[in-house]
C-alpha cells in the first residue's frame, strides 16, 4: 500500500491513494506466449516513473532467472555486473529487436512495406517475443535498437527506464 498510481495489464489504471507525479507500470508477465509454449523469452516486468520519465526499472527473466535492474543516477546491472547500451550507430551494422503485438493489423500491404523499410537497413533483425526482454538487450548492448509499432506502454516501461539511463552519457535531459 504505497499509494501510488498503478498502471497494469491485467487491472489498467489504478488511482493514486495520494498526491504524488510517482506511479507504477507493470507487466505481470511479457511474452505469455513465450511462456506458454516455452518457446523463447519472458519477463516479469515493474517501473517506477516520475510523471513521464521512467526512473527505475527491474525486469525478471522468467526462463533465465536473471535479474536485470537499473535507477537514474545509479546504472543498469544485470547479475551485479553494470551493463552498457552498443555504441553503434551506423544501421548497416546494427541489429533491431521487433516484433508484432497481438493487436497490430499486419494484414495491409501498406503496413508490410513500411515494416519492410523499417529493417531494411539494419544488419540484422530480430524478433524475440517479449518487449521488455528485447529492452535488456539493447541496455546491455548485445541488441542496437528496439522499435515495435503500436506496443503498450506496461510492455516497454520497465526497459525503457534501462535504457533511458543512459541518456545523460549520450548528452541528453
Amino acid at each position: 500500500p504505497t499509494g501510488l498510481a498503478i498502471l497494469s495489464e491485467e487491472a489498467g489504471f489504478i488511482a493514486a491513494t495520494r498526491n504524488t507525479d510517482l506511479w507504477f507500470i507493470v507487466d505481470p508477465l511479457d511474452g505469455t506466449f513465450n511462456f506458454v509454449k516455452k518457446l523463447g523469452p519472458c519477463a516479469v516486468s515493474i517501473a517506477l516513473w516520475q510523471e513521464q520519465r521512467p526512473i527505475f526499472g527491474v525486469i525478471y527473466s522468467v526462463f533465465e532467472e536473471e535479474l536485470i535492474w537499473g535507477q537514474l543516477g545509479v546504472g543498469a546491472f544485470a547479475a551485479d555486473q553494470r551493463i552498457s547500451v552498443s555504441e553503434v550507430v551506423d544501421q548497416a551494422q546494427a541489429s533491431l529487436c521487433t516484433g508484432f503485438p497481438v493487436r497490430f493489423d499486419a494484414s495491409s500491404d501498406s503496413v508490410t512495406q513500411d515494416f519492410w523499410r523499417l529493417v531494411n537497413p539494419f544488419a540484422k533483425v530480430r524478433m524475440l517475443g517479449s518487449a521488455a526482454m528485447s529492452l535488456t538487450h539493447v541496455a546491455r548492448g548485445s541488441a542496437d535498437v528496439y522499435f515495435e509499432q503500436s506496443i503498450m506502454l506496461w510492455d516497454v516501461a520497465a526497459g525503457l527506464a534501462l535504457v533511458d539511463l543512459f541518456d545523460q552519457r549520450l548528452g541528453r535531459p
